[in-house]
């Protein structure tokens, strides 16, 4: 018997779906395929879901299967926000892993050197001036600053000016250069390129809402597609907390995201539709050894409270584990109320810690009890 169910790790760009897809997702990844391919128009498309739905695995699992599986062209591009937001710079990041792609794609058109030198050209700061002459060594330079060293007119502030002026200059111009050199990859090797970017909504609300604008304002390029796992009701909270109360979350992503695909949680499974949840549950007990009965009723009750109350894979993977903990410690068997009982403190303890712990000192009332069960008080009804 495992105590954890088995999670195979992905080779990114070189596996697809196949049997691993245990969700039945590959449909959803063929249809996105066909999207991907058959628009030009720059597009943004948001994979949505909560936390812990499968939109990572999911994503890893497409970057190779559009190629592999669903003879895709385009030049996919696997891009975790989430490992690089420490770096404080997504331009750099993004094209960095732009380049590992383009360098490993048979690319004739050049495109990779091109990207790389205006990559370096974007990537000089452009809020910063040294002056050190002029100020002192001071290095960010305030207004009353400035207008001291042009009323002095002094040569070294000249200068500086014209160098602050320059910089500007070169980077206006490697955006250019920037949107050329992707043209020219897709019209040279008559493929689009598509860029996933997941863990967006896990990233520091700067670093997710400067990613965005870097898409819109860098990557409005033809045949240039972008595809984000994200969790837009977790996105539009970063939206709400970087701009406070005035702004309109909806709207602000709006400008960004063109189209949504939301991952479904309902599957058809042996005759019958059965949610994400029941249906990752069922397979993977069977997987790991656990007891038929116990697990029958673990599902049971996952079926029941999910509909009061959201069930990730994830939250399903630890409530996997604790029925392993208790079987491996107290047996394969229990009598059937017991069984009852355990699979609903399981459930709660991993769907609601809070009301969890409340229950262990005695503290939960019955209304919060049979509200996370689902039922109904026959007194209260009557």
């Amino acid at each position: 018997m495992r105590l954890r169910p088995a999670i195979e790790p992905v080779e990114v760009y070189r596996q697809g779906f196949g049997s691993a897809d245990l969700l039945g997702r590959e449909i959803i990844g063929r249809r996105l395929s066909g999207l991907v391919e058959n628009i030009e128009d720059p597009t943004v498309i948001a994979i949505n879901g909560a936390w812990g739905s499968g939109k990572s695995h999911f994503l890893n699992r497409w970057v190779g299967a559009h190629e592999i599986e669903n003879s895709g062209k385009a030049l996919t591009v696997y891009f975790d926000a989430f490992k690089s937001d420490y770096l404080g710079d997504p331009l750099t990041s993004l094209i960095a892993a732009l380049n590992l792609r383009l360098g490993a794609s048979n690319d004739k058109s050049g495109t990779w050197q091109k990207l790389k030198t205006a990559a370096f050209k974007l990537a000089k700061p452009a809020s910063k001036l040294s002056l050190a002459a002029a100020t002192g060594g001071a290095s960010v330079i305030a207004g009353p600053i400035i207008d001291y060293i042009i009323e002095e007119g002094s040569q070294q502030a000249n200068s500086a000016i014209d160098k602050y002026w320059d910089i500007h200059a070169d980077r206006y111009d490697a955006v250019g250069q920037l949107k050329e050199a992707l043209r020219v990859f897709t019209k040279t090797n008559d493929r689009n390129i598509v860029i996933v970017i997941d863990e967006l909504d896990r990233c520091r609300p700067d670093y997710a809402l400067a990613t965005l604008e870097i898409i819109k304002h860098f990557f409005q390029v033809d045949n240039v597609h972008f595809v984000l796992g994200v969790n837009l009701e977790e996105l539009k909270n970063i939206v709400a907390v970087r701009y406070g109360n005035r702004a309109d979350p909806r709207s602000y992503l709006e400008k960004f995201i063109s189209v949504t695909i939301h991952l479904p949680d309902l599957h058809g499974y042996r005759g019958r539709k059965v949610s994400s949840a029941v249906r990752y549950f069922t397979e993977k007990s069977r997987e790991m050894g656990l007891n038929n009965d116990f697990a029958e009723e673990v599902r049971d009750h996952i079926s029941l409270l999910e509909k009061q109350n959201s069930i990730s894979i994830r939250s399903t993977q630890k409530i996997l584990t604790e029925v392993a903990l208790l079987t491996s410690t107290f047996g394969p068997r229990f009598d059937r109320p017991i069984e009852t009982l355990l699979a609903g403190i399981i459930c709660q303890k991993i769907l609601v810690p809070d009301l969890y712990l409340k229950a262990r000192k005695g503290s939960a009332s019955y209304e919060e009890v049979l509200r996370f069960f689902h039922i109904q008080d026959t007194d209260t009804a009557n």
